[in-house]
């Protein structure tokens, strides 16, 4: 498939997700990526669109950013029939009350390979998905205290070395 063709499905993309989801930011490139941006209660709505309707059968990544006064979780998918890549994003902030820690459905429904990505995310900057068949930690210890990637994260532990000794 020529690049010319996979920038034309991109944009026909784009339209398709605007036209679903008029609230949403979306802009499609010039080489071949589809970008949007939805309310975190859309992110299950617009990774099933994208998996039925637009042809997204590859999970590529899950990963997320701490931006101290809100998170944003970026997901990346691939049409492997038309070429065109799809990154989508949502922010969720800490909830408060019974549930204090960010939230966000699972997207392990739609593309199985999300698992792993999704628990990562979880065990690193402590973000919930909720209907997730297995959140637990993935990357640290179980009893571990605390998310290592978040930007207010302090390591308790005393039982290791410091890698640059204090001066």
């Amino acid at each position: 498939m020529s690049m010319e063709e996979v920038v034309s499905h991109a944009k026909e993309t784009a339209e398709k997700v605007t036209a679903q989801f008029p609230e949403a930011e979306v802009t499609a490139s010039d080489d071949g990526w589809v970008k949007v941006k939805v309310q975190a209660g859309r992110w299950l709505d617009l990774a099933t669109f994208l998996k039925e309707s637009s042809g997204f059968d590859y999970m590529f990544y899950i990963t997320a950013v701490d931006w101290k006064d809100h998170f944003t979780v970026v997901g990346t998918v691939r049409s492997m029939t038309t070429g065109v890549w799809a990154e989508f994003r949502t922010d969720v902030t800490e909830q408060g009350g019974d549930h204090p820690w960010p939230a966000l459905a699972s997207v392990t429904g739609v593309w199985p390979g999300a698992n792993w990505m999704e628990r990562e995310v979880y065990d690193l900057f402590g973000i919930d998905f909720t209907g997730h068949p297995d959140l637990r930690r993935i990357m640290t210890p179980e009893g571990f205290v605390g998310h290592p990637l978040r930007k207010n994260f302090t390591d308790v532990r005393t039982d290791r070395p410091r890698l640059v000794p204090h001066r």
